[in-house]
């Protein structure tokens, strides 16, 4: 199986829909967009834990990728490691719930992802992102709240 990098985009906002945290990641040796979206929900919950928060909710356009997380049947798929290690990280916050969105929900962490960036190093922002991505944050929560 050929494996290339990928790179990662997550955001993480409070309940009004403004970044707490933003984090744009290469990642080697990634088989499929499939393990692509379990990496990228692993790092969700990591960059939650490392900036000290303790109730998340982790959004996901890969339904199957959610639904592994949250079952608590063993996962011997490609992403069995990485579901895994979500799940017991998970269980160190005080609250972390799975959702499946649809990808229409998800446009601020695939522009960060694709965001041209000639830093090679991961980059991470605290309640702050490149300006073209907090456009498109602005625009996610006029859609959510009208």
């Amino acid at each position: 199986m050929e494996t290339a990098p990928v790179v990662l985009g997550v955001i993480i906002r409070d309940v009004d829909g403004l970044i707490l945290g933003a984090s744009r990641r290469k990642v080697e040796r990634i088989a499929s967009s499939f393990a692509a979206e379990a990496v990228a929900a692993l790092h969700a919950v990591r960059l939650s834990l490392d900036l000290g928060f303790t109730q998340v909710i982790v959004e996901g356009d890969c339904r199957s990728v959610i639904q592994s997380l949250v079952s608590s049947m063993a996962d011997w798929s490609e992403i069995g490691i990485w579901v895994h290690e979500g799940r017991k990280l998970a269980a160190s916050l005080r609250v972390c719930q799975f959702q499946h969105v649809p990808r229409t929900g998800n446009k601020a962490a695939y522009l960060l992802a694709s965001f041209n960036s000639t830093s090679t190093e991961d980059q991470f922002w605290v309640e702050e992102a490149p300006h073209r991505v907090l456009v498109q944050v602005d625009e996610d929560r006029r859609l959510i709240d009208p």
